[in-house]
């Protein structure tokens, strides 16, 4: 991506740090367009990038999956049985009438640094990414997949058997005869799963369609997670690049939905609308009028140990114009009932 044209001031993207914020909170701002990487929250101005970034959920009670996927499935199920191993395994560690069965288990772990988990991500940032080595650090690792606007889980190191975990940041640990060969990083939110990252052993599973394999297991836990919480039904994906080969397994997760950008609003993605947007990149994807914002007014930002409105700031000196004005233009991007639990550091 080659960027944007921007504005004046060149935003493409709007973000801040996160020191600390409640995951309903974060809900409320996936659902409005935003992500997070670590504790860095980011919105595209998506009428200004190169590659629009479309949100997209999926609602799990309507989940239809569709042949390819179901083959995902079998072959995954196969292979854990022992009764199919690529042709590169069956001269190896598996008979040729696939005898040997395996071991696939998974747990969910608060996110904290784990060794074996950091070597398996530098692993895959090499042979997928193509990352150079000395780039892939402990200290990167722990800012993009450890580090988090939440509160810690009081639930500490405990690994989950199946129950819903305390909202907040967890590691989707997948295991293959005791050996971990993918993780999952995941929220869990109150409504919803939002899916962070994936990474996995190549060498290992790279035969399995992981991707996909990993975003049905996810929809599979909401799944059953519902049973304990029954409004926590979505599975959110992240951003849709319509135009990226690489994320057209999401748009593949029927009935999912893309938010519009303009009115807010959710729309299921079908053929009709794969075609808007295969004629128009950025585009209006429900009719109606722009959602209502709030008053860059109702912003306050925290100077020192006390707490301000923007006027009162101002009328201190404690805030210069650029400041003000940046603060201000928050309110442009977030929902309006964010606004008065929104507290900006300056």
């Amino acid at each position: 991506c080659k960027g944007g044209k921007g504005d004046a001031d060149g935003w493409r993207t709007v973000g801040f740090w996160a020191h600390r914020m409640t995951p309903d909170m974060y809900e409320k701002l996936i659902w409005d367009g935003w992500r997070r990487s670590g504790q860095f929250l980011y919105r595209p101005r998506m009428e200004d990038c190169c590659c629009p970034q479309y949100t997209i959920r999926l609602d799990t009670r309507k989940f239809s999956i569709s042949k390819s996927q179901k083959k995902i499935l079998r072959r995954f199920s196969r292979f854990c049985e022992g009764t199919w191993s690529p042709p590169s395994l069956r001269d190896g560690e598996t008979s040729a009438d696939g005898s040997t069965s395996r071991n696939w288990t998974m747990s969910v772990r608060p996110a904290k640094f784990r060794q074996e988990a950091f070597d398996l991500f530098k692993k895959y940032q090499i042979a997928v990414h193509k990352d150079e080595p000395d780039e892939v650090t402990p200290s990167s690792y722990k800012r993009f997949l450890i580090d988090n606007p939440f509160a810690p889980s009081a639930d500490g190191d405990e690994e989950k058997d199946g129950d819903l975990p305390a909202d907040g940041a967890y590691h989707f640990e997948y295991r293959l005869d005791g050996v971990l060969v993918a993780v999952g990083v995941c929220d869990v939110l109150p409504r919803s799963l939002s899916s962070v990252y994936f990474f996995y052993d190549v060498d290992t599973i790279g035969f399995l369609s992981p991707g996909t394999l990993g975003s049905l297991l996810e929809i599979q836990w909401v799944q059953r997670a519902a049973a304990v919480r029954s409004a926590f039904v979505w599975y959110m994906m992240g951003y849709y690049i319509h135009s990226c080969p690489k994320m057209r397994y999401k748009s593949h997760m029927r009935p999912s939905e893309l938010l519009c950008p303009v009115t807010g609003e959710w729309t299921s993605i079908d053929d009709a609308l794969e075609k808007k947007l295969d004629e128009h990149e950025y585009t209006q994807l429900v009719d109606g009028d722009a959602r209502e914002r709030g008053s860059g007014d109702d912003v306050c930002v925290l100077i020192g140990s006390t707490i301000y409105d923007i006027e009162s700031a101002m009328a201190g000196e404690l805030l210069d114009e650029d400041a003000a004005r940046s603060a201000r233009r928050m309110a442009e991007f977030v929902p309006p009932d964010t606004l008065p639990t929104l507290l900006l550091v300056v």
